[in-house]
């Protein structure tokens, strides 16, 4: 493994090796993701590339981006893609998003959970959410969704990420949340997850939201091929105790575990939080900075 320890790639490998869900081969694919992603060229430059690392509050999902200017990424978004299983469509349709949304920085990501390996591509920058979620399968939850940007004005994405597994396509849209304050932007949300076809939260974790000291609000809505594939709630900025306070509230979740993957990540905390509703049940996610 040629990850230097010290380094952001050595971190994200450490914090891999600290949770219990990989299986080597799995884990070498991981590995072998990062180690081919575009890096400076001369040490001191300023670094294209964006690294963020997600991790689910039980630690079973894990999930590596890295994005950059499109002339450094997308030769290795391309192959990283064909190696995923991508059909030519799939391919096609993020060449078309490209020159359709003119993204700042594109990428790939990749995620690992007991059940194997997942990975698409995604812009980490802003599009109109007209033109953003022609690259969603259109049906009624695209419908309702539609309307509901239209009634709270929220017409712009701040990230498009696409899954591109054969036969579990999803496009992922995330719509910073308009609202005067943090009030309003749960009461948008919590009409948001209605429309869409979403349970809301408990009572307890919908406390927890509310109680927050994050920054901005983005709901999260992951558009499957037939429906609704999730619903979220993404909160920027949070205090490392309002971040364990939501994800001490998701199933399966030990504190032992963040901790663990901390500690190798080589961070204090988190800088967003998420918490989603997916068919399978309410999740709490952490998104770091390595």
């Amino acid at each position: 493994m040629s990850a230097d320890p010290s380094g952001a790639r050595g971190r994200m490998v450490a914090g891999l090796r600290a949770l219990p869900l990989a299986r080597e081969e799995d884990a070498e694919i991981l590995v072998g993701w990062l180690e081919v992603q575009p890096e400076p060229e001369e040490p001191g430059d300023a670094d294209p590339t964006t690294w963020t690392v997600r991790l689910s509050a039980d630690g079973r999902r894990l999930t590596w981006y890295a994005a950059g200017p499109a002339e450094l990424f997308v030769p290795t978004i391309g192959e990283f893609l064909l190696e995923a299983g991508a059909s030519g469509e799939e391919l096609e349709g993020m060449a078309n998003a490209g020159e359709h949304l003119a993204p700042v920085a594109t990428g790939s990501w990749v995620e690992l959970t007991h059940e194997g390996l997942d990975g698409g591509w995604f812009f980490p920058s802003p599009s109109p959410f007209p033109k953003a979620k022609a690259y969603a399968a259109q049906h009624a939850v695209t419908a309702q969704l539609v309307e509901w940007a239209r009634r709270s004005s929220a017409q712009t994405v701040a990230q498009i990420r696409r899954t591109v597994t054969p036969g579990e396509e999803v496009t992922e849209l995330f719509l910073p949340i308009p609202g005067r304050d943090r009030a309003q932007d749960l009461d948008l949300a919590q009409h948001a997850f209605k429309m869409v076809g979403a349970p809301w939260f408990h009572p307890a974790m919908a406390r927890a939201l509310a109680d927050s000291d994050d920054q901005s609000r983005v709901l999260v809505v992951g558009l499957g091929a037939h429906g609704l594939a999730g619903a979220g709630l993404l909160l920027t900025e949070p205090s490392a105790r309002a971040a364990r306070a939501l994800a001490s509230m998701a199933p399966g979740a030990t504190g032992e575990t963040l901790d663990r993957f901390e500690r190798a990540l080589g961070v204090s905390g988190p800088e967003w939080v998420a918490a989603i509703q997916r068919p399978e049940g309410a999740a709490v996610e952490l998104y770091y900075s390595p």
